[in-house]
Parts: structure tokens; C-alpha cells; sequence
């Protein structure tokens, strides 16, 4: 029974993440509609300025290159609790974002072995999400920040480390997630 109760939970969750998402994306496009009624003098004179505060910035430092398996590895070898991993393409990945323009290039999920599992397709314990460039991740991390303001319930500890965005459940305490914090610093640091 306690079973059905978490399954129904994390269908409401998931269809309270999309109601979020949509209202996120109906907000986001209301947006835009107002900025394409911009006079074209306007939009011209902030592409102008954007590119002259593009060549007046010292070029971004170039984050270490991890790879989302290495990174479980290093979770793994540090004695996390680990359980099922997986390792998603753009054919399995359930945001259909793997290798999209300006999205992860690489993601990674495992279960906590401390968690409940409730869906094997949908392990709790973390995400690891590769990203190519620095403002990639950032944008990532600005939407999910979003999306968890708008529904607390999808809540999670965000940890970022040179080209990886790490995410872990929210039900893990805090000293918990400060664990897996500590392994990823430190695959940055070397």
C-alpha cells in the first residue's frame, strides 16, 4: 500500500512538474511576443551594445572537461551508496534534450541505495548533465531553479563543478548531499 501511495505521489509530481513547465513556457513566450514589438531601432541598438560588451569581456576560462560516467565512478570509488545506474542517449533521455543545441551533451542517473525506489526507469539519488559550454549549464541551472521555485515539490541540491551540473534528491539530508558535493569538488580540483 505504502507502495501505491509513493507511485501516486510521483505521478502527482510529474504531472504537477508539467503544469509547471507549461505555465513556465506560456509565461516565457508572453515575453518574447512583448520583445519581438520592439521598434527595430531599439533592437538594433542593443545588438550593438551586447557586441561591444562581448569584446570588452576577457574570454571565459575554459572548465575541466568531465564526463558524466567518470564523475559516478569517482561517486562510486568515494563509497556512495550507488545503486542502478543509467546512462542515457538521445533516444532514451526522458527530457529529450541529450545533444540538443545549447543542452547537456552527456547525462547520467543513479539510485541512492539510502532512497526508496519507487520507479526503476526513474532512479532516486542524482542526475549528472555534461554541458559543452558555461552558459549552457548556467541556463540549465537558471531553468531548474525556476521549475523548483514553481513547484517546490521537485526541490533538489544543485552542484556545479567546471562542465557538470550535478543534481541530488532532496530527500537526502543535507550532510548527505554535501557528500556527493565533496566528490565532485574535488574531481574539479585535479
Amino acid at each position: 500500500m505504502i507502495k501505491d501511495i509513493r507511485r501516486s505521489c510521483s505521478m502527482v509530481r510529474r504531472c504537477a512538474g508539467l503544469v509547471g513547465v507549461v505555465l513556465l513556457a506560456g509565461a516565457l513566450l508572453g515575453c518574447a511576443a512583448r520583445e519581438s514589438a520592439t521598434p527595430d531601432r531599439a533592437v538594433e541598438q542593443t545588438a550593438a551594445q551586447a557586441a561591444q560588451e562581448a569584446s570588452a569581456k576577457p574570454e571565459a576560462e575554459v572548465p575541466k572537461t568531465l564526463s558524466a560516467v567518470q564523475v559516478v565512478e569517482a561517486l562510486k570509488a568515494a563509497g556512495l551508496p550507488i545503486g542502478k545506474v543509467i546512462v542515457y542517449n538521445a533516444e532514451n533521455d526522458p527530457n529529450k534534450l541529450l545533444g540538443r543545441p545549447g543542452q547537456y551533451t552527456e547525462k547520467v542517473s543513479w539510485e541512492d541505495a539510502r532512497l526508496e525506489q519507487v520507479d526503476p526507469e526513474d532512479p532516486e539519488g542524482g542526475t549528472v548533465e555534461v554541458f559543452a559550454r558555461p552558459e549552457d549549464l548556467a541556463a540549465r541551472r537558471s531553468y531548474l531553479e525556476q521549475v523548483t521555485k514553481a513547484a517546490p515539490m521537485f526541490q533538489q541540491y544543485m552542484f556545479e563543478a567546471g562542465n557538470v551540473l550535478m543534481r541530488v534528491s532532496f530527500d537526502l539530508t543535507p550532510d548527505q548531499a554535501k557528500q556527493y558535493e565533496a566528490v565532485l569538488q574535488g574531481l574539479a580540483e585535479r
